[in-house]
């Protein structure tokens, strides 16, 4: 499954669901994908592997609650969707069953209250409160994996191409001063869209090297715009 892709995410969270502009379009409960055969999967009836291979992705078959839509209708499927969803809860969650082999309790169940404030709208769709725990952490996890995803198309491998800094060694950019609000925007590469410091994870901002007796400064110029009445 391509996490970077709306279409197949909201195929897997919302499939049968309803457009919300047109009643009498839905989306299927299952629909056929073409994604890259990075695992090499040979399929029925080929004698080699290709380039994309076919996958099956079936909606859950729980009708999630949708707050926020497309222009077209479908539900938003974008990150702050998904957070909504999931609530703030953790990504990392035990999926096993932690029975003990051959070790037979059969002692009464003792109930465990479960603090359920934090888990996000799609608990309340499921009927076995474990399973409603259980999607919340795993839609954390997609998040996860979507903003690692972002960040490699956005800001890793924009850097590793080979047309990227000039004679000097320096990276440069092209600027445009032609916008709405005054404001600069970048691109090839756009060096202006790197991650803020605070949330730089990976630490991507330190393949940014000052040359030697050079320093690097960091403006922000997130309130300074033209505006005019």
């Amino acid at each position: 499954m391509n996490v970077g892709s709306d279409t197949q995410i909201r195929q897997l969270l919302y499939g049968g669901i309803l457009n919300s502009k047109d009643p009498n379009v839905s989306l299927p409960d299952e629909k056929t994908f073409k994604v890259p055969n990075v695992n090499k999967v040979i399929e029925e009836g080929k004698k080699a592997s290709t380039k994309f291979c076919s996958i099956k992705l079936c909606s859950l078959g729980v009708k999630l609650p949708a707050e926020i839509y497309t222009a077209t209708g479908w539900p938003l499927v974008n990150g702050n969707a998904l957070k909504t969803l999931a609530g703030k809860v953790s990504a990392e969650y035990d999926f096993t069953d932690d029975t003990n082999d051959g070790d037979i309790d059969n002692s009464p169940e003792k109930m465990i209250d479960v603090d359920t404030s934090a888990y996000g709208s799609a608990f309340a769709a499921f009927e076995d409160e474990e399973k409603g725990r259980e999607a919340c952490h795993a839609i954390a996890s997609l998040c996860k994996v979507c903003s690692i995803d972002t960040l490699i198309t956005n800001f890793i491998l924009p850097l590793q191409g080979s047309n990227i800094s000039g004679k000097s060694g320096s990276v440069h950019c092209s600027l445009n001063i032609n916008t709405e609000t005054g404001r600069l925007s970048a691109r090839r590469q756009n060096l202006q869209n790197q991650p803020a410091l605070e949330k730089d994870r990976y630490k991507i901002c330190q393949a940014f090297v000052a040359a030697p007796r050079n320093s690097l400064v960091v403006a922000d110029y997130a309130q300074d715009s033209c505006t005019s009445d």
